[in-house]
């Protein structure tokens, strides 16, 4: 509701300002907005709506919330877990991958077991249940992939720092995020 609202309001200014100036680019913007303006009304995200490679800019730049993309955690039972989801998980996978986006499993309970064990236990009780790592660290790794997002290292005399930093950043772009 609040990218329908806040669209609107810029459909109606952008519109008064196409009849004003007949601008070509402000009119590809105003046929992009009426294209996720039609989709939001009919209760689809703006992720949804399918644009041209040059426009992709323009839809950034409306920081629309439904164009961000999503990532499903089902929290599911250890047995579930292990067999690979239940019923319900499978539908929000299937959910999820129609709509591009990303489905993982947690089982809250294993994870409550998995912090308190020791390093070397915590292995064993993965490697017990055939999983290489704890949810959260698929968890933190999913997301990173799915925000296009690294960690990026400094190391000095005194203390080692990791930095997020956009995926394909250069040394020198990563220093800006730093400095």
């Amino acid at each position: 509701l609040a990218d329908f609202e806040s669209l609107d309001k810029r459909k109606q200014k952008l519109a008064k300002q196409v009849k004003a100036t007949k601008d070509k680019k402000l009119e590809q913007e105003l046929e992009i907005m009426t294209k996720i303006h039609a989709a939001l009304s009919d209760g689809n995200p703006a992720r949804t709506v399918e644009v041209e490679k040059d426009e992709v800019k323009m839809v950034k730049e409306m920081q629309l919330l439904t164009t961000k993309p999503i990532l499903y955690v089902c929290n599911v039972s250890e047995d579930d877990f292990t067999a690979g989801g239940n019923d319900w998980s499978k539908q929000v996978q299937e959910f999820a991958s129609k709509e591009g986006n990303l489905s993982i499993l947690v089982s809250s309970a294993m994870e409550a077991e998995i912090a308190l064990l020791e390093p070397e236990e915590q292995k064993d009780f993965l490697e017990a249940l055939g999983v290489e790592e704890p949810g959260l660290n698929r968890l933190i790794r999913e997301a990173y992939s799915l925000l296009e997002l690294q960690t990026y290292f400094t190391a000095g005399e005194k203390e080692v720092r990791a930095w997020t930093i956009k995926s394909g950043m250069k040394a020198p772009q990563a220093a800006g995020v730093i400095h």
